[in-house]
């Protein structure tokens, strides 16, 4: 369990940097010694979870902007890379899914179209590689003296109040817009909450682990309505061809699946996002204080 924190760490700032050097160094191996598909996937979640535990200290990390603006900038360096890899895997999702309702072997010219953009790639991809390497051996240097203005579980609770308050937030707002832009925005905000609950995950770690699969779950679902989101776009725009009753077909199913994801996000959500964040983030420095 690297990616959280541990009583035996000497303070929160040492757990910080065991932590994020941990997932740097990993991050660094993946990228030095998997396929660049799967690398280009893991090394991205990697920075997604090292903003995570930013975002837990950032009221007592003055670099937190600088550092979160890094790790950030890092994982686009890779966006198209991953994008069209992405598509492949979702769309094979969602064949599946469709298995008993269509003829899946209808939907080959698409599968076809996603292969071919994968297979030509950006003339830059190679300098994208170079430079996201160089940017997080940089930043595995800084990550040894970054600073803590205090200790103790009062260091979490802010970072813990204020993720948690922009996912409840969030998810009235996808609920008022349902548009893809706000369920996505509410997916990163419900991603942040379960990283921290991980981290977290020894003050009480019965309790924690029930949190941290609840939220898993919900952006599950919501990754899911996402995947459906982009392909309905490239559709839309013509990027993607869908044509003839198949294709008719397929985008009834597309929006058939992502209104039935809505709903199953909401009445996840609803459970996970009932809480006022100033209590729940009280309660889990609690949990802390206590198992110390």
């Amino acid at each position: 369990m690297a990616y959280s924190f541990k009583h035996s760490d000497k303070s929160v700032e040492a757990g910080l940097k065991r932590i994020a050097c941990s997932q740097i160094d990993k991050a660094l191996d993946e990228f030095d010694n998997r396929g660049r598909a799967e690398a280009v996937h893991q090394v991205r979640k990697r920075c997604k979870k090292l903003r995570g535990l930013l975002r837990l200290v950032r009221p007592h990390f003055a670099d937190y902007k600088k550092e979160n603006a890094a790790f950030r900038d890092a994982a686009r360096l890779l966006s198209p890379i991953r994008d069209r890899a992405a598509m492949i895997e979702a769309f094979n999702r969602i064949a599946v899914r469709f298995e008993d309702e269509i003829d899946t072997h209808a939907l080959a010219p698409i599968r076809e179209q996603l292969g071919a953009a994968r297979r030509d790639p950006d003339d830059d991809e190679t300098e994208r590689l170079e430079r996201f390497r160089a940017a997080i051996v940089e930043a595995r240097e800084r990550a040894e003296n970054w600073a803590l203005d205090r200790d103790g579980p009062k260091t979490f609770e802010g970072g813990v109040e204020k993720t948690y308050a922009r996912a409840v937030d969030a998810m009235a707002e996808a609920h008022d817009k349902r548009t893809g832009e706000a369920l996505h925005e509410w997916r990163k905000r419900v991603k942040y909450h379960w990283y921290h609950a991980r981290l977290l995950k020894r003050g009480r770690k019965d309790v924690l682990d029930e949190e941290a699969d609840a939220a898993g779950d919900l952006s599950d679902i919501l990754g899911d309505h996402h995947d459906i989101v982009v392909f309905e776009a490239e559709i839309e725009s013509g990027a993607l061809k869908a044509e003839g009753p198949d294709g008719e077909l397929f985008r009834g199913l597309l929006k058939t699946r992502r209104a039935t994801l809505e709903e199953k996000a909401f009445a996840k959500g609803a459970l996970l996002c009932s809480e006022k964040p100033e209590n729940l983030a009280k309660r889990w420095a609690g949990y802390w204080r206590a198992s110390d």
